[in-house]
């Protein structure tokens, strides 16, 4: 008898380019109402003052945040 391996699930990082991000923080919203709810607002600040996104959860690896995020500083890979 064969014995079949179980396949892990993938894991995921989100890189975010601070210097790019203004911190509109449409990721956060699309992550939590269309993806995997792992984004939040983070204590730290762009340098226009808006909030930048953290990770608070493990990624589920959409991509919804990159689809949204109008700057393209956001970015998931696969681990």
């Amino acid at each position: 008898m064969a014995v079949q391996s179980v396949n892990k699930r993938p894991s995921f990082s989100v890189k975010i380019n601070e210097a790019l991000c203004k911190g509109c923080l449409l990721c956060v919203y699309a992550c939590n109402e269309l993806g995997g709810r792992s984004l939040a607002e983070s204590d730290k600040k762009t340098v226009l003052g808006g909030g930048l996104p953290s990770l608070k959860g493990r990624c589920t690896g959409c991509r919804i945040c990159e689809r949204f995020c109008p700057d393209f500083s956001i970015s998931v890979e696969e681990n």
